[in-house]
């Protein structure tokens, strides 16, 4: 832009003092002229070049050395495949059943439809699991076929086998004898019954995760398809 500018001054007077006098008319009308074109060409060449300069920048930014870290674990597949608000301890557990087969990536949960999950309190679960040491912190996952509590569910979990997380697994009603077939809640105390009314599972809800559970609850009945009923004790 200032060479444009400045170029209107500075080429009549190039022009004209190179030389001597003869034709000084005529090198003064040229340096003009070429002032006049500059004064156009030259701005509109920085725009360009401004421009160009930006788009290379980025590109470098996005596919270059830069590396942008991901702020949290990508959103889950659920199994009605509908969008629903993000939350953190579904993606965690979602993400850390998936793993690498060959270069393809397997998730169980996916496969059988992944329907929720809410933190459980290790101190509480009781499933005969006393060698076991369990952390602050396990998830209770529901799948349309499945009910399981897992452990280590983190970011860097996807590099573990599938199997180390599950702590225990039971089928929902209908797949087999000893199926769930009623879920009782009592404040934050979620115990599962089988056909016969025996406990298979025992958990504590982690408070953060009490309001989500009614609507995950009925998000089981819909997506499993099976007669499970929910029992709610004050």
């Amino acid at each position: 832009m200032w060479e444009g500018v400045t170029g209107v001054v500075a080429k009549p007077w190039e022009a004209a003092t190179t030389g001597g006098w003869d034709g000084f008319g005529g090198r003064m009308f040229g340096g003009l002229s070429a002032g006049v074109v500059g004064l156009v060409t030259k701005p509109a060449t920085g725009v360009i070049n401004l421009t160009s300069k930006v788009v290379t920048g980025v590109s470098a930014d996005l596919f270059g050395g830069n590396r942008f870290a991901r702020v949290r674990p990508p959103r889950p597949a659920y199994w009605d495949s509908r969008l629903r608000a993000y939350c953190k301890p579904e993606a965690l557990v979602y993400n850390s059943c998936a793993r690498l087969a060959g270069d393809e990536r397997s998730n169980y949960l996916q496969l059988e439809g992944f329907v929720g999950a809410v933190q459980v309190l290790a101190r509480e679960f009781r499933a005969n699991l006393d060698a076991l040491q369990l952390r602050d912190y396990d998830y209770l996952v529901f799948s349309r076929t499945h009910v399981r509590v897992l452990a280590n569910v983190e970011d860097a979990a996807v590099i573990d086998t599938q199997e180390s997380k599950v702590l225990t697994e039971l089928a929902l009603a209908g797949s087999d004898a000893a199926a769930l077939a009623t879920v009782r809640v009592q404040g934050s105390a979620v115990t599962f019954l089988d056909a016969s009314k025996g406990e298979r599972l025992a958990v504590r809800v982690a408070e953060e995760d009490l309001r989500a559970l009614p609507a995950l609850l009925d998000r089981v009945v819909t997506a499993s398809r099976e007669q499970i009923s929910i029992t709610y004790l004050s």
